[in-house]
C-alpha cells in the first residue's frame, strides 16, 4: 500500500508553534545580514557570503536552520520534524558532498535561496500574512497547528511545500549555470545520490524524537523505509529542475505566470494528497500519543 502512494505523490498532483524571540542570536545576526543583500546569480567576485557561495554562508543557513529548529523541539510542535528533517539533509549532503561537486559554490548559493522561501513562508504564516503563504505551504501549516497527520505527514508536507513548490522558484532565479558557465544539472543530480546515506540517518533521529512508528510499524502504510525516502524526494528534485527550465524558457509574463500556476496547483494537489493518506485517523498514532511521547523524551 506504501508504494502506491508514494506512486500516487510522486505522479499526483504538542500545540502551536512557539514566536521566536526577538533578539537575534549571533547566527542569527549573520543570516539576516547575508540573506538582505544575496544577488540572483552566484558570482565569486560578490562582497556577500551567499552571493559568492562560501562556507560561510551555508555554515550561516545551518546556523538559521538549527536556531528555528530547536524553538520549535522545545514545544514539541508538529511542525517540528519537518524542520528537522530539512536541517538533517542539508547538514548530511554538505557534509558528505564537499569533495564531490564540482562547485559548491553554486549549491551554497542555491541553499541560501532555497532556505529563505522556507523561512519566508513560515514567517508570514506566522505573523498572519496568510495570503503570502504558497497554497502547499499553507495546508502544511494548517495541518501542523490543528495536529491533524502523522509525523510522517508532517515531514513529507514540508518536503512536498519545499521541493515541489519552492525549489523551481529558486532554481529560476539563481539559474540552472554553475559560475564557470556550465550546467549545474549534474551537481544537481549528486545531491538525489547522496540521499541514500542522509535519509536513513534522518529517518532513525526523527524516530528517536517523535515516533519510532516511522520505522517499525507493522502497518505498511505507517512506515517509511530510506530507500523509499530517497526515491520520492529525488523524484520531486528532478521534476523541480523541469519546472525551472520552463519558469526559465517562458518568453513572456503570461507564459512565466502559466507555468508558475501549474508549479503552484501540482504542489499544492500534492499536499492535499498528502494530508489525506497520513491524517491521524487514516495511520496514526493520535496526536496525544504523539506529543506525550515527545515530551517523555524531552524530560528525560
Amino acid at each position: 500500500m506504501l508504494a502506491g502512494v508514494i506512486a500516487a505523490l510522486v505522479l499526483g498532483g504538542c500545540g502551536p508553534a512557539s514566536v521566536l524571540p526577538p533578539a537575534q542570536t549571533a547566527g542569527e545576526a549573520a543570516w539576516t545580514a547575508a540573506v538582505r543583500s544575496t544577488p540572483a546569480v552566484a558570482n565569486p567576485l560578490s562582497s556577500n557570503v551567499c552571493g559568492r557561495g562560501s562556507r560561510a554562508c551555508i555554515d550561516a543557513v545551518v546556523a538559521e536552520m538549527a536556531r528555528r529548529f530547536d524553538a520549535l523541539d522545545a514545544k514539541c510542535s508538529h511542525e517540528a520534524p519537518f524542520a528537522l528533517l530539512y536541517l538533517q539533509v542539508t547538514r548530511g549532503v554538505d557534509i558528505q558532498g564537499a569533495k564531490r561537486f564540482q562547485s559548491t559554490a553554486y549549491l551554497n548559493h542555491l541553499d541560501a535561496e532555497f532556505a529563505s522561501l522556507y523561512f519566508r513562508a513560515y514567517d508570514n504564516w506566522r505573523s498572519g500574512r496568510t495570503a503570502e503563504v504558497p497554497e502547499a505551504w499553507r495546508i502544511a501549516f494548517q495541518a501542523a497547528d490543528r495536529e491533524t497527520v502523522s509525523v510522517l505527514g508532517d515531514m513529507l508536507l514540508g518536503m512536498n511545500a519545499h521541493i515541489s513548490r519552492d525549489l523551481p522558484f529558486a532554481l529560476a532565479r539563481t539559474g540552472l549555470r554553475e559560475p564557470d558557465g556550465q550546467s549545474g544539472e549534474a551537481d544537481f543530480d549528486r545531491v538525489n545520490a547522496l540521499l541514500g546515506s542522509v535519509t536513513a540517518v534522518s529517518l532513525a533521529v526523527e524516530a528517536k524524537r517523535y515516533d519510532p512508528s516511522i520505522t517499525n510499524s507493522v502497518l505498511e502504510p505507517a512506515r517509511l523505509y530510506p530507500v523509499t525516502l530517497q526515491q520520492l524526494l529525488s523524484a520531486w528534485r528532478t521534476d523541480s529542475w523541469h519546472n525551472a527550465q520552463k519558469l526559465i524558457a517562458a518568453r513572456t509574463p503570461s507564459q512565466r505566470a502559466a507555468v508558475a500556476g501549474s508549479i503552484e496547483r501540482g504542489a499544492a494537489g500534492r499536499a492535499r494528497l498528502i494530508a489525506a493518506v497520513t491524517s491521524n485517523l487514516v495511520t496514526g498514532p493520535n496526536a496525544a500519543v504523539r506529543d506525550a511521547y515527545c515530551r517523555r523524551r524531552a524530560s528525560r
